[in-house]
């Protein structure tokens, strides 16, 4: 994903984590279930899912904003991975650094206005 991945929004929702490698729920040590957000979208290859951990969730969130619509509406998304953050501990991979761009989906105004 070294290139900026273009994406029409299907659906957007926040489901539950599962554990690397397994279908089981993943959570926090007092055993509340993990959240993250699931990015339905449709591309020029095909429909696909995106399962975003916390650097890609943030980054999409921080597109969202800044663009003034919402990711639930549907709208055109842009992500791209950009580097390799610092690896936390020796023997781990370092961490993905991602950005994102969204474009709201237009407004028909047959739909906002009704006369």
């Amino acid at each position: 994903m070294n290139q900026w991945t273009h994406s029409d929004v299907i659906a957007a929702r926040v489901g539950t984590a599962r554990k690397f490698g397994t279908r089981e729920p993943d959570t926090w040590e007092d055993g509340t279930p993990k959240q993250q957000l699931i990015v339905d979208l449709r591309t020029d290859d095909g429909d696909l899912r995106l399962y975003c951990k916390e650097a890609l969730r943030v980054a999409i969130r921080e597109a969202v904003q800044t663009s003034g619509g919402k990711l639930a509406d549907g709208g055109r998304l842009k992500v791209k991975r950009t580097e390799d953050g610092t690896a936390s501990k020796a023997g781990f991979n370092p961490p993905q650094q991602f950005k994102a761009r969204f474009t709201p989906k237009p407004v028909d105004i047959d739909e906002e206005i009704d006369f």
